[in-house]
């Protein structure tokens, strides 16, 4: 009686370890692509800050460009005496 209960407890070992290691092994696949797509998010999203950063500053610049251009060509006027038309700044 004992031995047939070692059998079965054996028999089963050998149904269930092949299962367990198929397991823990979809389990680590599992792992490694969720933490390949997570780094992959994370680079996308640092590339995408780093264009936001570079766009906003060329923006920054030609903002920054357009204002001195108004600027200076409206002291130009000034210099020059003419009176600039409200609706050229105010569009009315």
């Amino acid at each position: 009686m004992a031995e047939s209960a070692m059998d079965a407890i054996f028999d089963s070992l050998l149904i269930l370890f092949p299962i367990m290691f198929f397991l823990i092994y979809l389990k680590d696949l599992a792992v490694e692509t969720v933490l390949a797509a997570y780094n992959a998010m994370v680079q996308f999203l640092e590339n995408c800050r780093r264009a936001m950063a570079w766009s906003l500053y060329f923006m920054l610049s030609i903002f920054t460009f357009a204002c001195v251009n108004a600027f200076f060509d409206s002291m130009k006027a000034v210099l020059e005496g003419e009176k600039t038309p409200r609706h050229v700044y105010y569009n009315y």
